[in-house]
């Protein structure tokens, strides 16, 4: 293996159980054993907030921060070697003083959405893997959550989708309406909803096409979208769909009113993720091991398709509790995937005996409470 991105080091400061911890590491797999409760999580998710977005627990920061920090901050720097040089990077957060609060490369602030263009982090947990038992609006976060991995657009398209939504709610509960106002806001929605919809059905499919790749895969599955009306399909065009979509809008102005939402939206689909080719099952009816692996199977899809993007796309993976629910052949088939892959893996475990597949350019750590 020969990754283009290492974590050569971390330090974590005041973060979570930490009060002081530095990891150093030269190699391509890292492995975090302990008891449960010493922190192995906590360091995956140190590492996961150097991405948009509060990280692999969706954690408020203020609760990220140590009981026993006496200047209410926390700080985490990891240095990244590249094949052609090295940078380090960092994250401070501090409760009172929140203009400090960035990332910054070689001490140099930039912007949040910035830090993709120095890597991508994707992660696997063991909450992640209800969303094949979880409520359909569940799934599609999960769905457009990868996407944004692959097409940064997305999100944006996403977050203004939703602020037109609501101001269009506001403005059905005022008694004279601006008419002019109403129908400018309902033709962006329209057109937003009708990019939103390409964006999740081409990267959708991307994602379908790498898991129909058989080699190493770690389990077969699909994942499937089901829009609740023909309005959204492949086959029309933008113009028609933004006609006919304002005319739907206008006639559930009354019913989206009463009901307080959008009844007709590019979010009303069904989603859903079926293991197997040929003779499908979905994986809420399966085990918690065949769930696992199939929610490992797409997060290796996704980022093969990240490092297929180009050479400046760089994918740091997190796998926490990588072999609980897995049998033998699944997690031998985990570390060829690694191995396939050739990207920094960081994987945590009770304890290394869970990963004595793991041989080859393997480094284990030992994580002891540093309460």
């Amino acid at each position: 293996m020969h990754p283009e991105i290492l974590v050569e080091q971390i330090t974590i400061k005041n973060f979570r159980n930490h009060t002081q911890y530095k990891l150093n590491n030269s190699e391509a797999i890292v492995v975090l054993n302990g008891d449960n409760g010493v922190g192995k999580t906590n360091i995956l998710e140190a590492i996961s907030l150097f991405s948009p977005g509060k990280g692999l627990r969706s954690s408020n920061q203020e609760d990220l921060i140590n009981k026993k920090s006496t200047d209410g901050c926390f700080e985490i720097i990891i240095s990244l070697k590249y094949k052609n040089g090295s940078i380090n990077l960092s994250k401070t957060f501090n409760k009172e003083n929140k203009s400090i609060n960035c990332f910054k490369v070689d001490n140099e602030k930039i912007k949040n959405v910035e830090i993709l263009d120095y890597l991508n982090i994707l992660w696997v947990t063991p909450i992640m893997e209800k969303v094949m038992i979880q409520s359909n609006s569940e799934k599609r976060n999960f769905i457009d959550r990868l996407i944004f991995n692959l097409n940064k657009e997305h999100l944006k398209l996403y977050s203004n989708l939703q602020r037109l939504i609501r101001e269009r709610i506001k403005l059905l509960k005022l008694d004279n309406i601006d008419q002019q106002w109403i129908s400018s806001i309902e033709k962006k929605i329209a057109e937003l909803s009708y990019y939103l919809f390409i964006s999740r059905q081409k990267y959708t499919e991307l994602i379908n096409e790498k898991l129909k790749n058989k080699f190493q895969l770690i389990t077969q599955c699909q994942i499937e979208l089901d829009y609740k009306n023909n309005l959204f399909s492949n086959k029309i065009e933008k113009d028609e769909f933004v006609q006919l979509y304002i005319q739907e809008l206008y006639k559930n102005r009354e019913i989206d009113l009463k009901s307080n939402r959008l009844n007709l939206g590019v979010n009303s689909l069904n989603v859903s993720i079926q293991m197997g080719e040929d003779d499908k099952v979905e994986a809420k009816y399966c085990s918690s091991g065949e769930q696992k692996s199939m929610l490992i199977s797409i997060i290796f899809a996704v980022a093969t398709l990240i490092k297929e993007r180009g050479n400046k796309n760089h994918v740091i993976l997190l796998i926490d509790e990588a072999m609980a629910h897995l049998d033998d052949e699944h997690k031998k088939k985990l570390y060829e995937e690694i191995r396939h892959l050739n990207s920094h893996v960081w994987l945590t475990g009770v304890s290394s005996d869970l990963f004595t597949g793991f041989k080859q350019q393997t480094v284990f750590f030992d994580i002891k409470n540093t309460i």
